[in-house]
This record gives C-alpha cells, structure tokens and sequence, in this order.
C-alpha cells in the first residue's frame, strides 16, 4: 500500500492512495494484479489481471471498472498517446462526472507496438462503458454549449460512441432549447486527425433554436434575413455536425447538415409588410443554404411556400420564396389587392419572389383564370368563368418603394390577348406611369392606353385604337 502518491510528468497526478494485492514471479517475468485500487478523494479505479514481460513491450489482459470520476481526473491518468485524437475531443469539449464504469483491455507485445506506432489497430483488444451526469458538452465553437446532460460512452477498439439525453442550452436570451438524445462517434484509428460526428436531437421555441443557429460561424438566422427575437412557434431539429477532432477547427472544416420542423411560426414583416402565421415547415439546412417547404398565413390566406436559401451567394438573389395559393374575392381583398371592378371569383396564383432574406427586389406572378369571371362593367365586357385565360406580371421592387410591372400579360386559352403592357407605381402606392399598348375585349374594343402623373399630381391618359364601344358608357350616363 502506497499513500499521497504524486506522478510527476506534463500533468503532475495526485492519488491519495494505491492499494495492490498481488503475486509476481521474477523467473516468468509475470506480475498477476489478484486486485489494484487507486484512491483519488471518492474517486476510485479497480484493475484486476495480468501483465507478462516481452522483448520489447508486455503482453497485457486486464479488466477494471471506475467510479465516482470526472473526466479531468479520468484525462490525467490517460496515457498520452492512446487514441490521442479522442483524448483531445474529451478534454476540448466534455466535462462531466463518472459515478461508474467497467473496461477490460487484451494486449500482446505486438498489439502494443502497433497502437503506440499508430499501426494497425488490433481487433478486440478494448471494450469499456461508463456512464456520465451533470455533462457539459461543447460541440462546435461559438454555440451555446449544453449543459445538465447525462449519458453512457462506449468504447469498442478504435471506436467510440457516447450517447446523450437531457441537456439544455441556453442562448443569449435566456431561453433554453432542450437536447432529447445525442450521439458522439468517432474512429481514431481510420485517419488522422480522426474525424467525429455528433448527431443531435433538440426542440425548443423556434425563436431560441433560431437564435442558436445565430451564432459565430454559422449566422444562419443573419444569412436568412430573419431576427431571431421577433419569431413566434415552435421547432424540433436533427442536428449533424461532422469535422476533424482538432483543437482550433474553423468552419470551413465543418460539414452541417440539419431538418428542422416548425410549427405555428410567426414572422413579422416577411414579405415587406406581410407578416407569416401558423407557418408549418419542413426546413433542410447545410453550411451552403437552405430548402425549407410547407405552408404559412398570409393575412388570413394559407399558402403553400417552397423556399430556397443560398448562403453562398452574396449577390442580390440568394434567397427565393415560392408561393401558390387560391385567392377569392376576400382573400385578395384581405391582402390588399382591390381589384373587384375587373374579376370575379377564385384565381390559382404561383408567384416567385427572389431577393436576398427579406430584403425582395423582384417578383414573377402567374394566375390561372380559368374559374374567374373578367369583366370591365363601363364598356360591358365579360369573360365568363369555364374559359381558360391566364395572367402573368414581373415586378422589380425599388429601393425608394417604388414598384415597376413590367411584362402584363392577360390571354385566353386561344392565345387571344386581353391586356398587355408595364406601369409604375411610386413609393406612396400611385400609378406614376403606364403603357398598355393591346387592350382587345371584344371585337369592337381594340385600342392603347397610356399615362403619367404630371407636375400637379394628376394623372394625364391618352387612348388610342381602332375602335371603342362606348355605347355602355352613354347609355349609364343617359340613365343617370
């Protein structure tokens, strides 16, 4: 028995007390261990086995088990240079307490040379588990780290996995968002420097998940043109983070693959004055971008979006929205669109909108009118529903406010044009200038029309065209 034991090296180790019981034949070079207890405070290390001399290094069958162990004080009786890149991951990024462990170890001369040559790892010669409580874990730097988690670690030869449940991290805010399970797995045999995986399970209010992909070097909230602090709902996320176990590890190295399930998300001002509701989405993240699909709100309407983030684009279009939805008499009058002196009825919109977050600087809109009734009540033109018809624009959103439509397209199924043409429209919501040079409703309606806003604030229009049936016209005024 050997007292207040100090092993002087790069780390000096402490231990209270060893205690070994045990026979040694000096003739076979043999040492048989019947049982050898290291003491630490309540720490405490159990090996049984046996050790035999060899020309160079010895044979080695031990089996132990530990408990009442931190990982600091497990990191300084760790010899150096076993399965360096996982000591490194431990001693970077988990700090935790080890109420019990076991671990059996079955080393020939050979198999020792090999693993401390950084050889080929022998098969079968490691198997450990521990488990572990009150966990910090640090998965990539810059990120919130979780804390309160427990777990179990296994280690089989040259693999090892630790499995996590229950932790928390809390972002700058102070909400929290909630691991549900984790997994850590690396091989520190197959490259070097050996690479590692952490797998991750988390929910939490979308708001703090947000903010937690926020962070230094990810600023996946920042590449979205979305503020973490204004968002509503709800979120659970698989999490991947893949990446060489190296002490300063830039991001660069990092390969990130997350889903994430949203659910009654709120955005305010998503699509410039257009708040998001009772989203549902299904989002894909890598380091590159982001494919999100699924519905929202707008005003009162659900809509069908498919969005698309390219974080690596640092022009004006990486970021797309895709919407569809129905839109009735109300919806489009919820949504500000008081267009009840021309249609009638539901129309199926598609539009695309393209800027960078919620930063749009262009729109392509395609209607189908097929089911919508198109009418010009002042010159009595009707176009029943059941007739296919189609309309599209393109819009390019100004930095003032002002809004250009350009490419108006209004045609039946018999490509029989309705209505084409551009107009303007200033940053206080008016008409400042438009060209219509086909307007044809009917065969006795053939003509142009364009107009700008002069000086005074009114605006001047000029029709021309071959024909004009104004008989509605007079015949209202007659009535009137």
């Amino acid at each position: 028995e050997l007292a207040n034991i100090k092993i002087v090296g790069k780390k000096t180790v402490e231990i209270d007390r060893i205690i070994a019981v045990g026979t040694a034949d000096s003739d076979n070079a043999i040492i048989n261990m019947e049982t050898t207890e290291l003491h630490a405070g309540d720490a405490r290390i159990r090996v049984s086995g046996v050790v035999k001399a060899r020309e160079k290094a010895p044979d080695i069958k031990l089996t132990g088990n530990i408990e009442n162990i931190s990982t600091t004080k497990l990191l300084e009786i760790w010899p150096l240079e076993v399965a360096r890149g996982l000591r490194v991951w431990i001693d970077e990024n988990l700090d935790a307490f080890v109420p019990n462990g076991n671990f059996d170890v079955d080393l020939s001369e050979k198999d020792l040379l090999a693993l401390v040559d950084g050889g080929e790892v022998p098969t079968g010669f490691l198997n450990a588990e521990f488990q572990a409580k009150d966990a910090t874990v640090r998965y990539l730097e810059g990120l919130p780290p979780l804390r309160q988690a427990y777990g179990r670690g296994v280690l089989k030869d040259a693999e090892f996995n630790f499995y996590g449940e229950g932790g928390v991290a809390t972002v700058a805010s102070g909400k929290k968002v909630q691991l549900v399970k984790a997994r850590f797995l690396t091989n520190w045999a197959k490259s070097d420097p050996a690479i590692g995986k952490v797998e991750a399970s988390v929910k939490g209010p979308a708001s703090a998940v947000m903010e937690l992909l926020d962070n230094d070097p990810l600023n996946f909230g920042k590449k979205m043109g979305i503020n973490p602090k204004t968002m509503g709902g709800n979120a659970a996320g698989e999490l991947e983070f893949t990446m060489p176990l190296l002490a300063e590890l830039p991001i660069e190295k990092v390969d990130i693959k997350a889903t994430a399930l949203l659910s009654g998300i709120k955005i305010p001002k998503a699509f410039g004055d257009f708040d998001v509701t009772k989203g549902k989405l299904k989002l894909d993240i890598t380091r590159f971008g982001l494919k999100g699909t699924g519905t929202i709100d707008l005003r009162g309407t659900k809509t069908a979006l498919v969005w698309t983030e390219n974080f690596g684009f640092r022009g004006k279009r990486s970021s797309e929205f895709k919407l569809s939805t129905t839109l009735n008499d109300a919806a489009r009058k919820r949504l500000g669109l008081e267009l009840s002196s021309f249609i009638r009825g539901p129309a199926d919109v598609s539009m695309t909108l393209t800027g960078s977050g919620a930063d749009l600087n262009e729109a392509h809109v395609v209607a189908d009118l097929t089911k919508t009734t198109l009418f010009r009540k002042p010159i009595g033109w009707l176009s029943p529903p059941g007739k296919k018809a189609s309309a599209q624009i393109k819009m390019k959103f100004l930095k003032d406010g002002a809004i250009e439509i350009e490419n108006i397209k209004v045609v039946s199924d018999k490509r029989k044009v309705f209505v084409t043409g551009k107009l303007s429209i200033n940053a206080d919501g008016e008409v400042s200038k438009f060209n219509l040079p086909e307007i044809l409703l009917g065969p006795l309606n053939r003509y142009s029309a364009s107009g700008s806003r002069n000086s005074a604030g009114r605006l001047d229009v000029v029709v021309r065209g071959a024909s004009f049936d104004a008989r509605p016209i007079i015949e209202n005024a007659l009535k009137q």
